[in-house]
């Protein structure tokens, strides 16, 4: 369970990343569904009145593509694995 300030920073902070955020409208249709799920939260006052401050963050198309091998090259480049 999270304390209701940290509903406040997640929810102003969704990052979206990876191959399948590059279908067309991912972005939009993502931050509608959780400003539905958030205007609806009862008996958490904390979501609720988030659900206009929700942020839907995103990396420029190319990054996002290939945010993955990047981050798997990255990994496998270091010393500790």
């Amino acid at each position: 369970a999270l304390e209701p300030e940290q509903h406040k920073e997640l929810l102003r902070n969704v990052v979206l990343t990876g191959g399948a955020s590059c279908l067309a409208g991912l972005p939009e249709r993502l931050e509608a569904a959780l400003r539905l799920k958030a205007s609806h939260a009862k008996g958490m006052p904390s979501i609720a009145n988030q659900a206009n401050r929700i942020t839907i963050h995103t990396a420029p198309l190319p990054e996002r593509r290939n945010g993955a091998w990047l981050g798997g090259s990255i990994l496998a480049s270091m010393a500790s694995h």
